[in-house]
């Protein structure tokens, strides 16, 4: 499992008060970078020491596609390290986890997963979920089409 984060230089450095967090909030140069787990449950562990925790808001399904794709792409935003980071013009680290979201989704729409009756809700159920919409062509049965009719007849 990799999460990916999307940080003010100054504070990915370590510099995070004074002029650091002056630049945080106007204007800095972008850190991304990747953290491994060995799995989800790792992961929120991890941020749950930290002492910040964390919540998982939504998931989406997509095809391997859409998962080669996204992380090609993240992987040279990794590599570049390019653009920004402002609180104030709204270019931080939640906004751009959204962005980031909503590209994987490439249009895909919301829907409404339940539980069977009885049924546990598993550890970090979010609040929405999505596919993508290759997830969606690909998950309904696909019905053929009617034969042609020959010509002639």
């Amino acid at each position: 499992m990799t999460a990916y984060h999307f940080y003010a230089k100054s504070h990915q450095t370590g510099r995070c008060c004074g002029l650091g967090s002056l630049l945080s909030v106007y204007c800095d140069k972008v850190s991304v970078w990747q953290e491994s787990a060995k799995s989800l449950q790792d992961y929120m562990a991890s941020l749950e020491k930290l002492g910040g925790g964390g919540k998982i808001v939504a998931y989406a399904f997509g095809t391997s596609l859409d998962d080669q794709l996204s992380l090609e792409d993240l992987n040279e935003q990794d590599k570049a390290d390019a653009g920004i980071y402002s609180l104030a013009l709204g270019v931080e680290c939640h906004k751009k986890s959204w962005d980031w979201f909503n590209e994987y989704l490439e249009g895909g729409q919301q829907i409404y997963p339940t539980l069977l009756p009885g049924q546990q809700q598993p550890p970090y159920w979010p609040d929405r979920w999505f596919e993508t919409g290759r997830h969606r062509l690909e998950s309904l049965p696909q019905v053929p089409a009617p034969p042609s009719p020959r010509p002639g007849r």
